[in-house]
């Protein structure tokens, strides 16, 4: 379950949610989320309806200002199981050149940045993230596989990888 309030420190109108909301705008609520309280299971928003555009990902806990503040048009609960990560990136699309498994805080340290070109996971969700020690714009994985990751305007600048955990992530708040 998830909380979601029109202004930091959890002011002003609030609104529960339990399930996939595709657009926020069907319960005139869209890009008005300035803070947010997670329960149980950890939630993404994206920036625009459909889970698209850029995303958050929130775990079990309080965020008191949301980094994008009024800007999330749409949200999902992650449901996957949570436990025994496993994560495959790749050099080349189609899962071509050298390959990268672990979890890394500076993929920097491995010369593993800035060639991710596709990605393979099993089990629980990952997130590549724009900056080391998960920081920065993130792109969310789920079980599957990718064969051409596309970047948008960020190239393929991606220095660091967390999968969903709580003792690796860190807290929302």
């Amino acid at each position: 379950m998830i909380f979601v309030y029109e202004h930091p420190d959890f002011q002003g109108v609030s609104r529960e949610f339990t399930e996939y909301c595709p657009d926020l705008r069907d319960v005139s609520f869209n890009d008005c989320i300035s803070s947010v309280k997670v329960i149980g299971q950890p939630w993404v928003l994206y920036e625009h309806p459909h889970c698209q555009g850029a995303m958050f990902y929130f775990e079990e806990g309080e965020c008191r200002s949301v980094v994008w503040h009024d800007a999330i048009s749409s949200l999902e609960q992650v449901k996957e199981d949570l436990t025994n990560p496993q994560i495959t990136l790749y050099e080349n699309q189609n899962y071509g050149g050298r390959e990268f498994t672990e979890y890394c805080p500076d993929l920097r340290d491995v010369s593993f940045n800035d060639c991710i070109s596709s990605v393979k996971v099993i089990g629980q969700p990952w997130v590549l993230y724009e900056h080391p020690h998960c920081q920065g714009a993130q792109f969310y994985f789920e079980e599957g596989e990718c064969r051409s990751v596309v970047w948008h305007d960020l190239g393929r600048k991606f220095p660091s990888i967390g999968w969903i955990d709580n003792q690796v992530l860190g807290s929302s708040s």
